[in-house]
Formats: structure tokens, sequence, C-alpha cells
């Protein structure tokens, strides 16, 4: 949803609230630990969370969209894409957000993030 969002001047997906909210209460701060909305340089993609610092993409997939035949497929090209470009891709899926985001934190983007253990 992230390219039709942003073109289309949408608010932010719930998954996508849900994201940024728990990123905020690990103390990580938007626009300087990660950005949203993030536009590829020279590309056509949109990162639903872009962590500069570390060439993380982190993407957030919504259980109907995302498993369109035609959208998974562009799905696969972006990833592609990303990983050529050298960037770490998460991706999360939207029944994983609502029931576990803490894990998804602390199991996937901390160890990227920290990898010396120093932010808790």
């Amino acid at each position: 949803c992230s390219l039709r969002c942003s073109a289309a001047g949408k608010a932010p997906t719930g998954i996508e609230k849900i994201c940024l909210q728990a990123l905020m209460e690990i103390g990580l701060v938007k626009d300087k630990d990660f950005i949203c909305q993030y536009s590829y340089p020279e590309s056509r993609y949109i990162i639903d969370f872009f962590f500069p610092n570390y060439n993380i993409a982190l993407e957030t997939q919504g259980i109907y969209w995302h498993n369109v035949p035609n959208v998974y497929e562009r799905d696969k090209v972006r990833r592609a894409f990303l990983r050529s470009q050298g960037v770490i891709v998460l991706e999360w899926w939207e029944p994983d957000i609502n029931e576990r985001i803490q894990a998804l934190i602390q199991n996937d983007l901390l160890p990227l993030l920290n990898p010396l253990n120093v932010l808790t």
C-alpha cells in the first residue's frame, strides 16, 4: 500500500501506525533513526520505514493486498531490487504485527540495529 497511499496522500495504514508507535516506544526517533514513507533514490519505490544508518528497509505487508498475485510478484521484484542495492529488507505481515509486534522488534530488528546489544 505504501506506493499507492503515499502517491494518493493517504494516511498510514493501521499496521503502519502500530509499527510506528512500537518503534517510538523503544526510543527510536522518527526522522532521525528511521524515516517513514522513504522514497528510495533513483527508483519508484517507497519504503514504509527506512533506517538510513543501517540501510534497513522495514515493509509492512497487509494480508489481503500483498497476497494478490500481481502484487505478490511486484513485491518480489521490489525486494530483489532493494537487496541488489545492499538494503536489508524486513517484511512484517499483518497478523504478526497485530499479535506480536514486540517480538518482531526484539528478534528481527534490534539485533540489526544493535549488534553489540548496547540498546535495551
